[in-house]
């Protein structure tokens, strides 16, 4: 019986022993002498290749089929491989069984796929209301949301997060979930705790992107908000979402040194300031607010956490800001009469019914560049051109920019560049964000040239002090005149450059916006003393007298001969060529 016993003793202490070197094995921290397990990395792509295969479930709705076309398309275009996309009823499982595989096996799996990895994420996350999960597992990627809206958001995550590199690798185990109403993440704790505050100081634009945002958070979260006026609300004690910039010390923060086209979005103590360098930016900026939150990109609101815009780097080195170094094509050719040049004396031939010829050029210089382009528009100015037009349109991202067609196809090489490297396939303008835009090249005679598509912001600039704008704003773009164009006025210091569009009311209108403006107050005075002179009014352009009598020198004659004072011409070269020769500056006053 002792032996029995001492027997057992020995197997006992044998039984501790190995258990305890189990438990050590199985620690974070390795046992001495020995190395970490090194993590199993997925490489979708590298080096040029990629053995995945993208599956995306056969039943699918648009929106995520749309979005996992698109995922594709932008792998193989980026990282130059040839990627599959297939569905999984097609070729592996007509019954729709469970497919199952080893880690072998690679493959991205998008939506309620038949695949086990699929099937085991949905079951395990059934109770994801509204959200989405992204797993790397068994050497698959599944990707996987409770509706379309959120499958989409986490396609974009999913792309965003890894498709930044040479090469797309994700480690074993990965795991992101995102459940967008989930309880003390930032869209609940919004729709119970904060309120929306927008700006006075611009009623339109900013009044308008708080109710945009209110009805996307009412959406989202099923919380109703109603917007306040910083002017009715004073108590500021409470946690606020401030748009534009509020009387809040938190806007006034986070405007600090804003560019017109710039924005940014930050958390503060029981606030989030959402506030652009313009109402239009801060309209954006309220926008690019939802998208971080159904994204998952803001994860707390807790101060700290910024998103900034800076669309000032995009045209740091435009022509708008060194016009002098710009040599028209046509320079050695003709040399315009000095008075031609003359800003002043053009103010006051605009407004005087006697005198010289004065013209106005149909989207610019269109005769050697491209139409609405800045060299277009700088060599119109550098001819002598009184007055040029130029058409407005807003971008996906809310920029304006100078495209006359609503369509790419007429004016640039957008044929050539849809579709490729993450590009829109689309070809109208307000599908494309204006970093999209600017990898397309505006054409002229039916060629692409090295002329980009413009800002306004950029436009604007090349006529102050040098010719007034005549502002074609398409009605469909809704841009406001008191408001958008104003702002974009003020920033560039063009106020007086709208003269001849808006008239001397409208002008007069935005002199009592800044009265501490005294340059532009003694700017109105002058044209109103111009204006107060017996039969002075401005000139006015005609469509007609180019179908009538021609856009050349004989019908640019007969014009004038009946009484017809000013051009409205697409060949503002010839134009000012003949006005240089034929015509004599008005003497000012």
């Amino acid at each position: 019986m002792k032996k029995f016993y001492l027997i057992l003793s020995i197997l006992l202490a044998l039984t501790l022993l190995s258990s305890c070197a189990g438990d050590n094995a199985g620690t974070d921290t390795p046992a001495p002498g020995t190395t970490e397990a090194a993590p199993v990395i997925y490489n979708i792509i590298s080096g040029g290749a990629s053995d995945y295969t993208i599956i995306r479930a056969d039943i699918i709705d648009s929106e995520s089929l749309s979005a996992t076309v698109a995922m594709r398309k932008e792998m193989a275009n980026k990282y130059s491989v040839s990627i599959e996309l297939d569905s999984d009823w097609s070729k592996d499982n007509k019954e729709n069984n469970t497919v199952t595989s080893g880690p072998e096996v690679h493959e991205i799996l998008v939506g309620n796929t038949n695949r086990a990895e699929s099937r085991e994420l949905k079951e395990e996350y059934s109770a994801l209301n509204c959200g989405y999960v992204i797993k790397a597992i068994n050497g698959k990627v599944v990707i996987w949301g409770s509706d379309p809206n959120t499958l989409s958001k986490a396609i974009d995550y999913f792309m965003s997060t890894f498709l930044s590199e040479s090469s797309v690798e994700i480690e074993e185990g990965y795991l992101r979930v995102w459940d967008l109403n989930g309880e003390g993440m930032p869209l609940d704790l919004i729709s119970k705790e904060y309120t929306i505050l927008y700006s006075d100081s611009d009623p339109n634009r900013i009044w308008n992107a708080s109710n945009l945002l209110a009805h996307d958070l009412e959406t989202l979260t099923g919380t109703e908000f109603s917007p306040e006026s910083d002017k009715k609300s004073t108590d500021s004690s409470g946690k606020e979402i401030l748009i534009g910039n509020t009387t809040r010390p938190e806007s006034a923060k986070a405007a600090e040194g804003l560019g017109y086209m710039d924005y940014t979005i930050r958390t503060y103590k029981d606030k989030i300031a959402v506030v652009g360098g313009s109402p239009l930016a801060t309209e954006q900026a309220t926008r690019v607010l939802v998208d971080l939150l159904t994204l998952g990109q803001l994860e707390s609101l807790e101060e700290g956490f910024v998103y900034d815009y800076d669309l000032d780097h995009f045209i740091e080195n435009s022509i708008a800001f060194k016009p002098e170094s710009f040599v028209p094509s046509w320079s050695k050719e003709f040399t315009p009469a000095a008075w031609m040049l003359d800003y002043e004396e053009k103010l006051y031939a605009l407004t005087s019914p006697t005198g010289r010829m004065t013209s106005d050029s149909h989207r610019g210089d269109v005769q050697n560049y491209p139409e609405n382009s800045l060299e277009g528009i700088l060599s119109a100015i550098m001819l002598g051109c009184d007055v040029i037009e130029i058409d407005i349109r807003l971008t996906k991202d809310n920029v304006m920019v100078l495209m006359h067609d609503a369509s790419l196809k007429r004016t640039t090489n957008w044929n050539s560049k849809k579709g490729m490297n993450g590009l829109p396939s689309s070809d109208q303008i307000s599908d494309w964000t204006y970093e999209q835009l600017r990898e397309l090249r505006l054409l002229h005679n039916g060629k692409a040239t090295d002329c980009l598509i413009p800002t306004v912001y950029e436009a604007v600039m090349l006529f102050r002090g040098r010719a007034q704008i005549h502002f074609d704003c398409k009605v469909s773009e809704n841009i406001q005149k008191n408001s958008d164009v104003y702002h974009l006025a003020e920033a560039t210091g063009t106020k007086e450059s709208f003269l001849y569009y808006y008239g001397i009311d409208t002008l007069a209108m935005w002199q009592s916006y800044n009265r501490d403006d005294a340059e532009f107050t003694e700017f109105i005075k002058k044209i109103r003393s111009y204006l107060n002179m017996s039969g002075h009014a401005f000139r006015k352009r005609n469509f007609d007298m180019i179908e009538k009598h021609g856009d050349h020198a004989d019908g640019w004659q007969k014009a004038w001969d009946e009484g017809y004072k000013m051009t409205f011409t697409n060949k503002i070269y010839d134009l000012c060529r003949y006005i240089s020769e034929k015509q004599q500056p008005i003497p000012l006053p």
